[in-house]
């Protein structure tokens, strides 16, 4: 998974940080605000992501003409996705809501993420299209390793991950523990992979 992630050395993020919490008290911009959050997360030695532009780097399966990537909340069991027309699409943490059309509601909590139009590739020619072009699909969202599990609400944080298959049964790949820190961009926190008795586990639970 290619992430494009943006690091800076600790003490130069610090400085960088420390400049824009004097510039927030002072106008409370919101771009000061996400910069000053932003460098201090790099100042803990985080990196940093602009997560559409991943989800939309990570292209689409060749058959499907579903995404590679998926992400939803931490606390959440399963994410649901939709695509609409011109390569957009919507990841929900419901097949019912947030799943048809943007909302702040759903955005402001996390439990849905959208890809704009031409965002990724889609299918334009009718006759080439899966049978299930249209249709919802989901898959489970990976359990954090307890040696990176946060001690705070989960509901706080989101996961990045590969989709081998879209389906519920299918353990995922490649997961990434990620903060929101404002807008569309996110502080690294983890990245880890599947360990074959982890994948055996998920599998037995999610009885494929």
């Amino acid at each position: 998974m290619d992430l494009n992630i943006v690091t800076l050395p600790k003490e130069e993020a610090l400085e960088r940080y420390r400049l824009y919490q004097a510039a927030v008290r002072r106008s409370r911009h919101a771009a000061d605000r996400l910069m000053m959050r932003a460098y201090k997360s790099l100042s803990e030695g985080q990196g940093v992501i602009n997560l559409i532009e991943v989800l939309k780097a990570g292209g689409v399966h060749q058959e499907t003409w579903l995404p590679k990537l998926a992400v939803m909340r931490a606390d959440q069991p399963h994410v649901y996705f939709r695509r609409r027309n011109n390569g957009a699409g919507f990841y929900s943490f419901s097949e019912r809501y947030y799943i048809t059309s943007k909302t702040r509601k759903g955005q402001a909590l996390r439990l849905q993420f959208s890809i704009p139009e031409n965002g990724q590739p889609f299918c334009s020619n009718y006759s080439e299209r899966p049978g299930d072009y249209w249709d919802t699909h989901s898959a489970p969202v990976p359990p954090i390793p307890p040696e990176y599990r946060p001690a705070d609400a989960l509901s706080k944080y989101c996961i990045l991950w590969e989709v081998p298959v879209w389906s519920p049964v299918r353990p995922p790949d490649d997961p990434v523990l990620l903060r929101a820190l404002g807008g569309d961009l996110y502080a690294v926190l983890a990245h880890w992979d599947l360990t074959e008795i982890e994948k055996m586990v998920l599998a037995s639970i999610l009885g494929s």
